[in-house]
């Protein structure tokens, strides 16, 4: 641990046109941190490592570099959240949460 996964990507469309795709499009994604299993260590020790985890998250998301990638993604914004709750398969964990938030243009699927 550490371990990072990607849940429930979704889409939610601009304006559909015939020639290139959806226009200004929101693609969301949540990205978790799982730390260490709720329980384990102290609350305080665990409360503090989670404090940081979301502090690098939150460099790592805003220091991304959108024009070196494949995507057509023009901008990234992102909620975070420390939770003690994470339930990933039958476990509960400490973890940092963030609902990543990006606008750009979708690539044209109607083709």
């Amino acid at each position: 641990m550490p371990a990072q996964l990607v849940r429930f990507p979704r889409v939610s469309t601009g304006t559909w046109t015939f020639e290139g795709g959806a226009s200004t499009g929101i693609l969301t994604a949540q990205v978790a941190v799982i730390m260490i299993p709720a329980g384990q260590g102290q609350y305080e020790t665990n409360f503090i490592a989670a404090v940081k985890m979301m502090d690098n998250l939150w460099h790592a998301i805003a220091n991304h570099d959108l024009n070196t990638d494949d995507t057509a993604i023009s901008k990234l914004w992102a909620n975070y959240e420390v939770t003690a709750e994470l339930l990933i398969a039958g476990g509960t964990f400490w973890a940092v949460v963030a609902e990543v938030f990006g606008r750009g243009r979708i690539p044209n699927v109607l083709v």
